[in-house]
Protein backbone atom coordinates (compact mmCIF):
# COMPACT_ATOMS: atom_id res chain seq x y z
CA UNK A 1 0.00 0.00 0.00
CA UNK A 2 3.24 2.62 0.97
CA UNK A 3 4.18 1.87 -2.29
CA UNK A 4 0.85 2.56 -4.16
CA UNK A 5 0.53 5.99 -2.06
CA UNK A 6 4.18 7.25 -2.83
CA UNK A 7 3.63 6.77 -6.64
CA UNK A 8 0.60 8.72 -6.04
CA UNK A 9 2.44 11.27 -4.34
CA UNK A 10 4.81 12.26 -7.27
CA UNK A 11 1.86 12.72 -9.80
CA UNK A 12 2.39 9.53 -11.35
CA UNK A 13 -0.38 7.04 -12.84
CA UNK A 14 -0.61 3.60 -13.39
CA UNK A 15 -1.31 2.65 -16.93
CA UNK A 16 -4.02 -0.07 -17.48
CA UNK A 17 -7.23 -1.57 -15.16
CA UNK A 18 -8.31 1.38 -12.51
CA UNK A 19 -7.58 0.16 -8.86
CA UNK A 20 -10.52 0.60 -6.11
CA UNK A 21 -7.91 2.89 -5.00
CA UNK A 22 -8.06 4.93 -7.97
CA UNK A 23 -11.76 4.54 -7.92
CA UNK A 24 -11.43 6.35 -4.30
CA UNK A 25 -9.49 9.12 -5.94
CA UNK A 26 -12.14 10.19 -8.61
CA UNK A 27 -14.90 10.44 -6.70
CA UNK A 28 -13.43 12.04 -3.43
CA UNK A 29 -13.93 15.52 -1.77
CA UNK A 30 -11.88 17.82 -0.01
CA UNK A 31 -10.93 17.36 3.20
CA UNK A 32 -9.58 19.81 5.77
CA UNK A 33 -8.20 18.97 9.02
CA UNK A 34 -7.33 22.16 11.28
CA UNK A 35 -4.66 22.30 14.46
CA UNK A 36 -4.42 25.48 16.32
CA UNK A 37 -2.23 26.56 19.35
CA UNK A 38 -2.67 30.19 20.92
CA UNK A 39 -2.95 32.52 17.94
CA UNK A 40 -1.69 30.35 14.91
CA UNK A 41 -3.98 28.02 12.84
CA UNK A 42 -2.58 25.67 10.69
CA UNK A 43 -4.82 24.14 7.85
CA UNK A 44 -4.15 20.72 6.87
CA UNK A 45 -5.44 19.91 2.96
CA UNK A 46 -5.60 16.82 1.62
CA UNK A 47 -4.96 16.44 -2.32
CA UNK A 48 -5.13 13.65 -4.58
CA UNK A 49 -2.65 14.04 -7.08
CA UNK A 50 -3.41 13.47 -11.02
CA UNK A 51 -6.79 12.04 -9.50
CA UNK A 52 -7.77 15.85 -9.73
CA UNK A 53 -7.83 15.86 -13.63
CA UNK A 54 -10.24 13.75 -13.89
CA UNK A 55 -12.71 14.51 -10.45
CA UNK A 56 -15.36 16.83 -10.69
CA UNK A 57 -16.27 16.48 -7.13
CA UNK A 58 -12.26 18.19 -6.36
CA UNK A 59 -10.78 20.14 -8.75
CA UNK A 60 -9.48 23.37 -9.69
CA UNK A 61 -12.40 25.52 -8.96
CA UNK A 62 -12.41 23.99 -5.65
CA UNK A 63 -8.61 24.95 -4.85
CA UNK A 64 -9.99 28.31 -6.12
CA UNK A 65 -12.35 28.41 -3.63
CA UNK A 66 -10.70 26.98 -0.11
CA UNK A 67 -7.59 29.11 -0.74
CA UNK A 68 -9.90 32.08 -0.96
CA UNK A 69 -12.08 31.09 2.45
CA UNK A 70 -8.48 30.39 3.98
CA UNK A 71 -7.22 33.15 2.89
CA UNK A 72 -3.42 31.83 4.56
CA UNK A 73 -0.46 33.98 5.30
CA UNK A 74 1.34 31.53 4.13
CA UNK A 75 1.49 28.23 1.81
CA UNK A 76 3.11 25.23 2.14
CA UNK A 77 3.64 23.12 -1.23
CA UNK A 78 4.58 19.37 -1.56
CA UNK A 79 7.35 20.33 -3.61
CA UNK A 80 11.47 19.60 -2.32
CA UNK A 81 13.05 23.08 -0.97
CA UNK A 82 15.70 23.13 -3.46
CA UNK A 83 13.31 22.98 -6.04
CA UNK A 84 11.05 25.51 -5.15
CA UNK A 85 14.09 27.52 -4.76
CA UNK A 86 15.05 27.41 -8.62
CA UNK A 87 13.94 28.89 -11.84
CA UNK A 88 11.91 25.18 -12.53
CA UNK A 89 10.35 24.52 -9.08
CA UNK A 90 7.23 23.57 -10.54
CA UNK A 91 8.25 20.64 -12.29
CA UNK A 92 9.00 19.12 -8.56
CA UNK A 93 5.73 18.13 -6.92
CA UNK A 94 2.52 16.60 -8.00
CA UNK A 95 1.10 19.24 -10.65
CA UNK A 96 -2.32 20.10 -8.32
CA UNK A 97 1.23 22.34 -6.65
CA UNK A 98 1.85 23.98 -9.70
CA UNK A 99 -1.57 25.24 -9.67
CA UNK A 100 -1.63 25.92 -6.21
CA UNK A 101 1.80 28.37 -6.45
CA UNK A 102 -0.53 29.93 -9.17
CA UNK A 103 -2.62 30.70 -6.58
CA UNK A 104 -0.65 32.16 -4.44
CA UNK A 105 1.04 34.31 -6.71
CA UNK A 106 -2.26 35.48 -8.21
CA UNK A 107 -3.41 36.01 -4.45
CA UNK A 108 0.10 37.73 -3.18
CA UNK A 109 0.44 34.97 -1.03
CA UNK A 110 3.65 33.98 0.20
CA UNK A 111 4.20 30.21 -0.40
CA UNK A 112 7.56 27.82 -0.27
CA UNK A 113 8.32 24.21 -0.80
CA UNK A 114 8.70 21.33 1.84
CA UNK A 115 8.82 18.26 0.63
CA UNK A 116 12.12 15.32 1.38
CA UNK A 117 13.00 12.67 -1.08
CA UNK A 118 16.36 11.91 -2.81
CA UNK A 119 16.50 11.45 -6.32
CA UNK A 120 17.87 8.27 -6.15
CA UNK A 121 14.36 6.76 -4.96
CA UNK A 122 13.12 6.84 -8.22
CA UNK A 123 16.08 4.48 -9.32
CA UNK A 124 15.61 2.20 -7.07
CA UNK A 125 11.89 2.27 -6.25
CA UNK A 126 11.26 -1.31 -6.22
CA UNK A 127 13.57 -1.53 -3.01
CA UNK A 128 12.18 1.04 -0.92
CA UNK A 129 10.53 0.01 2.40
CA UNK A 130 8.27 1.53 4.51
CA UNK A 131 11.17 2.98 7.14
CA UNK A 132 12.02 4.88 3.49
CA UNK A 133 8.61 6.27 3.90
CA UNK A 134 8.54 6.98 7.19
CA UNK A 135 11.50 8.53 6.99
CA UNK A 136 10.47 11.34 3.89
CA UNK A 137 7.39 11.63 6.22
CA UNK A 138 9.05 12.63 9.04
CA UNK A 139 11.36 15.21 7.48
CA UNK A 140 8.39 16.85 5.82
CA UNK A 141 6.44 17.12 9.06
CA UNK A 142 9.99 18.70 10.35
CA UNK A 143 10.32 20.90 7.29
CA UNK A 144 6.68 21.99 7.58
CA UNK A 145 6.83 22.77 11.56
CA UNK A 146 10.12 24.54 10.74
CA UNK A 147 8.09 26.80 7.80
CA UNK A 148 5.80 27.70 9.84
CA UNK A 149 7.82 28.76 13.40
CA UNK A 150 10.19 30.98 10.95
CA UNK A 151 7.65 32.54 8.89
CA UNK A 152 5.64 33.59 12.66
CA UNK A 153 2.22 32.80 10.15
CA UNK A 154 -0.98 32.92 11.92
CA UNK A 155 -2.72 30.97 9.32
CA UNK A 156 -0.61 28.68 7.13
CA UNK A 157 -2.17 26.60 4.33
CA UNK A 158 -0.58 23.23 3.88
CA UNK A 159 -1.14 21.17 0.21
CA UNK A 160 -0.09 17.32 0.65
CA UNK A 161 -0.98 14.51 -0.60
CA UNK A 162 -3.70 12.96 2.07
CA UNK A 163 -2.16 10.21 3.06
CA UNK A 164 0.56 12.64 4.67
CA UNK A 165 -2.15 14.25 6.38
CA UNK A 166 -1.88 11.99 9.79
CA UNK A 167 1.50 12.19 9.98
CA UNK A 168 1.20 15.96 10.25
CA UNK A 169 -1.02 16.63 12.20
CA UNK A 170 0.63 14.30 14.84
CA UNK A 171 3.21 16.12 14.59
CA UNK A 172 1.40 19.47 15.26
CA UNK A 173 0.16 17.77 18.54
CA UNK A 174 3.63 16.52 19.68
CA UNK A 175 4.60 20.59 19.55
CA UNK A 176 1.41 21.98 21.17
CA UNK A 177 -1.04 22.10 18.67
CA UNK A 178 -4.80 20.90 19.49
CA UNK A 179 -7.04 19.40 16.66
CA UNK A 180 -10.30 21.68 16.29
CA UNK A 181 -13.31 20.86 13.81
CA UNK A 182 -13.00 21.57 10.57
CA UNK A 183 -14.77 23.92 8.56
CA UNK A 184 -17.90 22.81 7.16
CA UNK A 185 -18.05 25.45 3.83
CA UNK A 186 -20.41 24.90 0.55
CA UNK A 187 -18.13 23.55 -1.93
CA UNK A 188 -20.17 22.31 -4.36
CA UNK A 189 -18.87 23.67 -8.06
CA UNK A 190 -21.45 23.89 -11.30
CA UNK A 191 -18.77 25.72 -13.36
CA UNK A 192 -15.22 24.48 -14.49
CA UNK A 193 -13.35 27.11 -16.10
CA UNK A 194 -10.64 26.50 -18.50
CA UNK A 195 -7.19 26.87 -16.62
CA UNK A 196 -5.55 29.88 -16.99
CA UNK A 197 -2.66 29.75 -20.03
CA UNK A 198 -0.41 30.58 -16.78
CA UNK A 199 -1.13 27.01 -15.22
CA UNK A 200 -0.85 25.36 -19.23
CA UNK A 201 2.73 26.77 -19.48
CA UNK A 202 3.84 25.95 -16.16
CA UNK A 203 2.99 22.34 -16.80
CA UNK A 204 4.35 22.05 -20.21
CA UNK A 205 7.96 23.64 -18.74
CA UNK A 206 7.26 21.10 -16.08
CA UNK A 207 7.45 18.66 -18.43
CA UNK A 208 10.60 20.03 -20.63
CA UNK A 209 12.61 20.24 -17.86
CA UNK A 210 11.80 16.71 -16.79
CA UNK A 211 12.72 15.59 -20.07
CA UNK A 212 16.41 16.87 -19.65
CA UNK A 213 17.19 16.29 -15.57
CA UNK A 214 19.57 13.50 -14.70
CA UNK A 215 16.74 11.20 -13.70
CA UNK A 216 14.48 11.26 -17.09
CA UNK A 217 15.49 7.68 -17.88
CA UNK A 218 13.10 6.70 -14.93
CA UNK A 219 10.25 5.19 -16.00
CA UNK A 220 8.50 7.06 -13.27
CA UNK A 221 9.53 10.02 -14.74
CA UNK A 222 8.59 9.09 -18.10
CA UNK A 223 5.57 8.81 -16.71
CA UNK A 224 4.85 12.32 -15.01
CA UNK A 225 6.60 13.77 -18.32
CA UNK A 226 3.65 12.21 -19.93
CA UNK A 227 0.94 12.79 -17.40
CA UNK A 228 1.91 16.56 -17.60
CA UNK A 229 1.71 16.86 -21.07
CA UNK A 230 -1.54 15.02 -21.41
CA UNK A 231 -2.63 17.53 -18.83
CA UNK A 232 -1.80 20.35 -21.12
CA UNK A 233 -3.72 19.00 -24.10
CA UNK A 234 -6.79 18.21 -22.08
CA UNK A 235 -6.71 22.22 -20.52
CA UNK A 236 -6.44 20.19 -16.86
CA UNK A 237 -9.71 18.21 -17.26
CA UNK A 238 -10.21 14.42 -18.05
CA UNK A 239 -14.00 14.35 -17.56
CA UNK A 240 -16.27 15.95 -19.91
CA UNK A 241 -17.87 19.61 -18.72
CA UNK A 242 -21.21 20.80 -19.08
CA UNK A 243 -21.10 23.02 -22.66
CA UNK A 244 -21.43 26.82 -21.51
Amino acid sequence: MKAILFVLAFGFVFIGSVSSASQDLDSATPTITVLKRDSMSVYLLGTLHSAHLRNPNYTWPHFDRIVSLISPQLLLLEIRPEHFSSAEYFSDGPLEMAYLGHLAIAMGIESEGFDWWPDQWLLKFDQLTDADFALRDNQMAKNMVQAVRERNANTTLVATGRDHIEPFATELKQQGYAEEQGPTWDLMIRDYPDLPQTVLDLWQRGAKYLSGSPIASSQRTQRKIELLNRAVQSRGYLFERSPK
